[in-house]
């Protein structure tokens, strides 16, 4: 991995150390200013470039390729090597692929299921001895979709309902070390992720959450008693309603089949 992949934002003395995947947008951008602003050093793990949120901390973006195992290992082994401590892994890169299942197409489904949650599952393996070190944290961004049953979205579902099985049951492997493992499970966001979908979270403002009310359960997590492992945040808006995009226009109805 070459220098050019690492750009480097300096400041003065970071308190804590984290890697955050899906940084660039979203959810993951909003968790990662956030840990900025709370003075944290953060390797933000991104394909593309995106704004320097502004704080006390210190932005390290590392171009990766997550569906690429190699680069994926050799990107974290030269965190590791440069970091004097990992505190922190945030698992939120991902993506939504809905549809009747027999019409996705089999390369499609493939790389929803390897990023949502092969790519997790690799990250917490290659960090985890460090964070066993440091008695760190991984945080788990899923979905309300693991809990329910998701028409047009199986294969979303299943891979996010995977996502949460695996956090709670590695918590139960590694918590006599230390370690904490949580799982969030956003409803509605309004983000970036429905943009090449055909719907979207209603207009009202009660029917979606916002990427810094999940950066807020982040923060959640980490400010809790060291004795105390926050296991699971569900997050819902108050109201439960989506938009259809059809033909340029916008149908509401209500999200009985949640994403």
């Amino acid at each position: 991995m070459s220098n050019k992949e690492f750009a480097e934002v300096p400041v003065k003395n970071p308190a804590k150390t984290a890697i955050v995947t899906g940084a660039s947008s979203g959810i993951g951008l909003a968790i990662t200013r956030m840990l900025l602003l709370k003075g944290w050093s953060v390797y933000a793990l991104a394909r593309r470039e995106f704004t320097l949120p502004e704080g006390s901390g210190r932005l390290i973006r590392v171009s990766c390729d997550l569906l690429d195992p190699k680069a994926l290992r050799s990107a974290v082994d030269k965190i590791l090597d440069e970091a004097p401590a990992l505190d922190l892994l945030v698992n939120c890169a991902g993506i939504g692929l809905f549809g009747p299942h027999e019409q996705l197409k089999p390369e499609d489904l493939s790389e929803m299921l390897r990023l949502n949650l092969e790519v997790p599952i690799l990250l917490c393996r290659l960090t985890l001895r460090a964070l066993k070190a440091s008695k760190g944290k991984i945080i788990n961004i899923s979905s309300v979709t693991a809990e329910k049953d998701s028409v047009f979205g199986c294969a979303y579902a299943g891979s996010k309902a995977g996502l949460s099985k695996f956090s709670k049951s590695l918590l139960e492997e590694v918590r006599k070390s230390g370690v904490g493992v949580s799982v969030i499970q956003p409803d509605l966001t309004r983000t970036e992720f429905y943009e090449s979908l055909d719907f979207e979270p209603d207009a009202d403002p009660a029917a979606a959450l916002l990427p810094g009310q999940v950066a807020d359960a982040v923060a959640y997590i980490l400010d809790a008693p060291d004795n105390l492992v926050v296991e699971e945040l569900t997050l819902r808006p108050q109201i439960n309603r989506i938009q259809r995009k059809v033909s340029g226009k916008r149908m509401d109805r209500e999200a009985s089949d949640p994403v």
